[in-house]
């Protein structure tokens, strides 16, 4: 017997060793997807960064972006339903800021990368990723669930910090 609430298709749940091995395999899956997406923002920052020296920050991040929203258009276009772009207008209107967020984060990226360096810029920008991440966790900010502060989480934040202390640490 097998459920399609975030279980991969054809896993067997039968028993209690089934549905661990079920979340075990998406849990798996969401850390190798993370880890992967970590050195994609890493690759894109440094692609970005290069083409900006080339053709000017904000070109680069239009073309950047166009050609994210190209992809974007041909994943999207065998399964287009009309009303998406109703529900999306309707729904909470912050929730659009999302593309503003991403120019805003390749232009500084174009800018500041060929004056810190990749390194120093990355460690950076996790580090303020991971103070607002904890925050946004904390609280559910944007609809999303909660996670609350934990120890664990709380010597991460610091882990991070000090890494960050290293990577300036001449």
């Amino acid at each position: 017997m097998t459920s399609g609430v975030g279980v991969t298709p054809g896993v067997d749940l039968g028993g209690d060793s089934g549905m661990r091995h079920a979340v075990m395999n998406n849990k798996l899956y969401a850390i190798i997807g993370s880890l992967v997406s970590g050195a994609f923002i890493a690759i894109l920052m440094q692609l970005n960064a290069s083409l900006g020296k080339e053709i000017g920050v904000l070109e680069s991040s239009f073309v950047a972006h166009f050609v994210g929203t190209l992809l974007s258009f041909i994943f999207v276009v065998k399964n287009i339903n009309l009303n998406i772009l109703k529900k999306t207008f309707d729904g909470p209107k912050y929730l659009l800021l999302g593309g503003v967020f991403g120019v805003m984060l390749v232009v500084i990226s174009n800018i500041v990368i060929p004056k810190l360096g990749m390194l120093v810029t990355l460690s950076l920008v996790i580090t303020a990723d991971i103070i607002f991440s904890t925050i946004a966790d904390q609280f559910g900010i944007f609809s999303l669930p909660k996670f609350k502060v934990n120890r664990g989480r709380i010597f991460g934040l610091v882990a991070s910090l000090i890494g960050l202390a290293l990577v300036f640490w001449r």
